[in-house]
């Protein structure tokens, strides 16, 4: 008679089972709380509304980010629980002392883990079918917040049964899952704010591999939306949930097989495997290094530094950072302080390699500050906040950044070293969107004087004369929605009276009904846009009109698509915060047509740094 191969061991699982079910027992009562019992609160809330609609769907459906985060914590403890054997010597000795196979070993305890969190997911659901059959919750945004749930933990159980077998320290072992978990989001955002301090014209803020940080991506990226009425359910990010919970069990593959080959004598060892110890102490060194020059640059410098003087500080930054950190990597291998003989090879490599790449990136051997996409590719370009799409227009944005990075060296001059009154600032946001799909960023920070901004061939000219392009003035002003009566939100007047004897400003306002929002809008914002005085922006006050003492707030809002769209869609909102001058003359007839307040220019009444006369759009 053959034997057969078993993947489970009942009296393993038995064993584990009974020394951990407090955990699961602690699971299971938090559940209880964040489910049926708030769902049982927000329906004695809701008084006779209960038994109309299923008034509960939106409680549920704002509970998916609250649960992954919550899926996140209880499987690194579930792990934890399962695989403790292995981080000491004696327990791990024993247990690989039983008659069965390590694959067995593997997955009893790996199964022996998530199933009980899969059950507690589907007790707390099914407590709440009474809220479904009262018809205060639908059960499709029940179903839904569950697929979150159970998706969620495959993918977060999966990496953490990874984390386990990288590690022999219990200690180490939720350390190294939590960096892991946030290191593409927290080093990339680091290391593209350390050298756009380099590299001028790098997007500090612009993420590329935050999807390797399924936290972040997850709770940024998945959304529940109801109407509220049980009729309609829009989820967002829930295929990428999918795949998340999918690639869990990649993870767990990957595990079982670390775990095949896992030397049982690393039980207590920071790094269980022999192969990844260079790579731990590189990582540390470079993770340390990064967050001490952005640490530098953004909480002890005063003001920013740029150019050379960025480079020297930031260099100086990471070697002590790397230092650091290669070193205590080397202590927590090592298990002793006494590491300094003899270890300082690896780090003046990478020290040698970092001086190496921050020199280059400041003298741009790469070439990357002055590359730019061809006009013909370019299917959109955004500058700072307003979208191009006419190819003259896209074609004088390109001219204007040759400009500003031909002018580098003047821009990145600190204003403490160059001679002259009114310095004057500001920034030259760019995203190109190309035919083929991809998007090229550039984010520059130039400054001048004010004789800078009256040249007509500086930046600062070349930049507010393709700010206030007639295609850029539309799209600041014309408006996203339909501008009907039930879709106007706001609509009101704020006047300014300055006031001599105390030497402040009088500021009240005056509300005027929809149908003069709609009156105001076609027949004198787009009339005075006609003429190119509406959506203009203006980067200095000596070159903005005089101000009238009024200005426009104005909110449009196609309610049913904006919340239809999962509150993103900017397209089914538009707000105006429009600020008048003396050249606004459709706008300050209305007004004064419409209402009793004064109407006044004024001569030291401007709305100069970036000021604009429509914000928003």
């Amino acid at each position: 008679m053959k034997s057969k191969t078993s993947f489970f061991n009942r009296g393993i699982a038995k064993n584990l089972l009974h020394r951990c079910w407090p955990l699961w027992a602690a699971y299971l009562i938090l559940l209880l709380l964040i489910l049926p019992f708030t769902l049982r609160q927000q329906a004695q809330g809701a008084y006779g509304y209960v038994g109309q609609a299923p008034v509960l769907d939106g409680s549920a459906a704002w509970m998916a980010e609250e649960m992954i985060l919550v899926s996140f914590g209880v499987s690194i403890l579930a792990v934890m629980a399962m695989f403790s054997y292995l981080y000491n010597s004696r327990s791990c000795g024993m247990m690989n002392a039983l008659p069965v196979t390590r694959t067995t070993m593997f997955f009893t305890a790996w199964l022996t883990g998530l199933l009980p969190l899969l059950l507690c997911d589907l007790t707390a659901a099914a407590l709440c079918l009474p809220f479904v059959a009262a018809k205060e919750l639908s059960l499709r945004v029940l179903g839904t917040l569950l697929g979150v749930m159970v998706l969620s933990k495959l993918c977060f159980y999966g990496f953490a049964s990874l984390c386990a077998m990288l590690t022999g320290s219990l200690i180490i072992l939720p350390l190294v899952y939590a960096v892991l978990s946030f290191t593409a989001y927290v080093a990339e955002l680091a290391t593209r704010f350390v050298l756009s301090k380099v590299i001028f014209g790098l997007a500090p803020d612009r993420l590329v591999l935050g999807w390797l940080s399924p936290p972040v991506e997850m709770v940024r990226r998945c959304t529940i939306v109801t109407d509220g009425m049980g009729e309609e359910l829009t989820t967002h990010g829930l295929g990428a949930v999918a795949v998340y919970g999918g690639a869990g069990l990649l993870l767990t593959v990957a595990a079982w097989l670390l775990y095949r080959r896992r030397q049982m004598e690393t039980a207590t060892d920071t790094v269980a495997i022999p192969v990844l110890k260079p790579v731990f102490k590189y990582c540390m060194a470079y993770g340390c290094g990064v967050l001490l020059a952005a640490f530098v640059h953004d909480a002890l410098l005063g003001s920013p530094l740029l150019g050379l003087r960025a480079a020297l500080v930031t260099a100086l930054a990471v070697l002590v950072g790397s230092l650091i950190g290669y070193f205590a990597a080397e202590m927590l291998i090592r298990k002793t302080v006494w590491v300094f003989r003899g270890s300082w090879k690896g780090w003046l490599i990478f020290a040698a390699a970092a001086l190496l790449v921050i020199g280059a990136c400041e003298a741009d051997l790469f070439g990357w500050e002055k590359s730019q996409p061809k006009a013909e590719r370019i299917t959109a370009a955004t500058l700072n906040g307003t979208e191009y799409t006419e190819p003259d227009s896209i074609r004088k944005i390109l001219e204007l950044q040759r400009s500003v990075v031909a002018h580098k060296k003047q821009h990145e001059t600190p204003a403490a070293d160059r001679s002259g009154v009114g310095m004057v600032s500001g920034s030259v946001n760019l995203r190109y969107v190309l035919e083929n799909g991809k998007v090229v960023t550039r984010c520059y920070y130039i400054q001048g004087t004010e004789w800078d901004a009256q040249d007509p061939d500086s930046d600062f000219a070349k930049l507010q004369t393709v700010m206030n392009l007639p295609e850029a003035q539309r799209y600041r002003s014309v408006s996203r929605v339909q501008v009907v009566p039930e879709n106007v939100v706001v609509f009101q007047a704020d006047f300014d009276s300055y006031i001599p004897a105390t030497g402040d400003y009088e500021h009240h306002s005056v509300r005027f009904t929809a149908k003069e929002a709609v009156d105001f809008y076609q027949n004198a914002l787009l009339a005075d846009l006609a003429e190119n005085k509406v959506g203009r922006r203006f980067l200095t006050e000596s070159l903005a009109p005089r101000a009238a003492n009024v200005s426009i707030q104005l909110e449009l809002m196609d309610s049913a698509a904006y919340a239809a769209s999962g509150y993103r869609r900017s397209e089914d909102a538009s707000w105006y915060y429009i600020n008048l001058y003396e050249d606004n003359t459709h706008c300050l007839d209305w007004l004064r047509e419409h209402c009793e307040e004064e109407i006044r220019i004024v001569e030291d009444m401007r709305y100069p740094s970036y000021g604009a006369d429509v914000v928003g759009g």
